[in-house]
């Protein structure tokens, strides 16, 4: 078995995707043969889904005691954008953290030694989507 190098594609902060953004530009990719067609085998991308829960609920607790996040802000944020302004909402909180920092929308598996070859295609493909890839 090859050892591989980790990486994943990210949302840019300031943007809100579906939940399951990451699955779905996957089998996008897959299907419209996106990744054949640039040499990119089928397990290298493998899309995530950003599924709001209690974690979630947790760190912006934690943010919010230590002061890098008011209470405030979230409850704009809510507002604006729909959703419930209660910090024990999931969905509200999850969608509020992805909007501040992104999310992770794909695990990027490249076999080592492949690096050179694939992460500049795959990056580019990405970017084009506007996400960005960050190194594990």
């Amino acid at each position: 078995m090859k050892r591989i190098h980790e990486f994943e594609a990210w949302s840019t902060p300031g943007k809100l995707l579906p939940v399951d953004y990451g699955k779905d530009l996957a089998r996008e990719y897959k299907s419209n043969g996106t990744l054949d067609k640039l040499g990119i085998p089928d397990d290298v991308f493998l899309g995530l889904s950003n599924i709001p829960d209690e974690v979630d609920v947790r760190i912006l607790k934690i943010r919010i005691e230590k002061e890098q996040i008011a209470v405030e802000e979230f409850i704009t944020f809510c507002h604006e954008h729909g959703f419930e302004p209660d910090i024990e909402s999931e969905i509200s909180v999850c969608k509020y953290i992805e909007y501040l920092d992104g999310c992770p929308v794909a695990w990027i598996h490249i076999p080592e030694g492949s690096e050179e070859e694939l992460l500049p295609q795959i990056t580019k493909l990405l970017s084009e989507k506007g996400l960005i890839v960050k190194e594990c």
